[in-house]
């Protein structure tokens, strides 16, 4: 019976753990710098602090309508006075 013989290649070893390492690579990079990554979290964690601060004034401004703002003032003179 004939058995083919292949000479043992350098490239042939470093295919796998070079793709390993592509791949690793590439995961951890978008980790980071991703659009849900690390970097992104923190603009996601200024973006929620920023719009909850907001919130608690326009909650504030709610309940107690007779301190509004003086831009709110100017917004609704105009509906006011047009009786």
């Amino acid at each position: 019976m004939w058995t083919r013989h292949h000479k043992k290649r350098r490239l042939g070893r470093l295919v796998v753990p070079l793709l390993a390492v592509a791949f690793l690579s590439y995961f951890g990079y978008h980790s980071i710098h991703g659009g849900y990554g690390l970097e992104a979290t923190k603009e996601f964690d200024r973006q929620i602090a920023e719009r909850q601060a907001r919130l608690d004034e326009l909650t504030q401004t709610r309940k107690n309508p007779g301190k509004g703002s003086r831009a709110d003032e100017r917004r609704f003179a105009g509906e006011r006075h047009a009786g």
